[in-house]
């Protein structure tokens, strides 16, 4: 499953059944409620070639919004990107006009900073970042080009203590070194804040930064996971039993009481259902996440 949730009060659900479906679930696992947004206005058809989600948080109009980009091939292969908010205050869609040309890149927002979602995108040729304000309601283009990263390395975006970064997993055949660039929104600059390591191992990819500033990432070897301790260098490792390399996403929660119209407990499905349920995300699962539903999955620290 993945979650995307905003640092901010409140998370946003999509499981392998909702991405293929269309059916988007809003959920507080704190509260134990969901609730299921009314149907979008935008449809999606054969010329549909991305379509993608962000969630946030509209702090002067104190809401929680859900951004939905679809991106379509038009007339003569030019693409064309269309853009729907949903408020979860009203329970509704509002199609806003793009102010600018850019496709993003993945189904999901890539980070959430000061509750406004950022993709990695493309736009005039470039790769930038974009990000939908969501008091304003219009996306802002976040430029690269003082983002120094160098040709070997793995990229991160993080919210670095309130503010967007990059995390850059600087690799070598026997250092391995995270840097953190922070972005100055009034400047539009990148400028490196830290520099942690060199550490004693070999990493093959950065999954999550914690508020504190740890850092959790992938083994390139056995694809095991680790937590890298920023204040003093500590590594610990956690082990998942039956999970496969690359098969993991880790995503950061805040547990709050927020609470919205709308949010109910969820239904109690029927035996029969709960079956075709299992079925689906365990299909979901070994397909497209590698992981045998068979096989107990256990965590552990070590």
């Amino acid at each position: 499953m993945d979650r995307l949730r905003t640092r901010s009060r409140a998370s946003l659900l999509l499981d392998g059944r909702s991405v293929l479906t269309r059916i988007i679930e809003l959920w507080n696992p704190a509260l134990k409620l969901n609730k299921s947004p009314t149907w979008p206005k935008l449809a999606v058809g054969d010329t549909t070639a991305m379509v993608s989600l962000g969630f946030g948080y509209d702090n002067e109009g104190d809401d929680f919004k859900l951004v939905r980009i679809v991106a379509s091939v038009g007339k003569y292969k030019k693409m064309r990107v269309e853009v729907e908010v949903y408020s979860c205050n009203s329970d509704s869609w509002e199609t806003i006009k793009v102010g600018l040309k850019f496709i993003v890149r993945w189904p999901k927002n890539d980070v959430i900073v000061n509750g406004n979602p950022y993709w990695a995108a493309r736009a005039d040729g470039n790769e930038v970042l974009v990000r939908f304000d969501m008091g304003k309601r219009v996306f802002n283009v976040v430029p690269l080009s003082s983002l120094k990263i160098g040709e070997v390395a793995n990229v991160k975006l993080v919210d670095w203590k309130g503010s967007l970064a990059a995390l850059v997993c600087k690799k070598g055949e026997n250092v391995v070194s995270f840097d953190v660039w922070v972005f100055d929104d009034v400047g539009k600059m990148w400028s490196k804040n830290h520099t942690f390591g060199p550490i004693g191992l070999k990493v093959e990819r950065v999954l999550q930064c914690f508020q504190n500033g740890n850092i959790i990432g992938e083994c390139l070897e056995d694809g095991k996971l680790f937590v890298f301790h920023s204040e003093n260098g500590g590594i610990k490792e956690i082990v998942i039993d039956g999970a496969r390399k690359r098969s993991c996403q880790v995503y950061g929660y805040t547990e709050s009481l927020a609470y919205f119209k709308g949010l109910a407990k969820e239904k109690v499905s029927t035996e029969e259902e709960e079956l075709k349920i299992d079925k689906d995300v365990a299909g979901f699962l070994k397909r497209c996440l590698g992981i045998d539903p068979a096989v107990p999955l256990i965590c552990r620290t070590q």
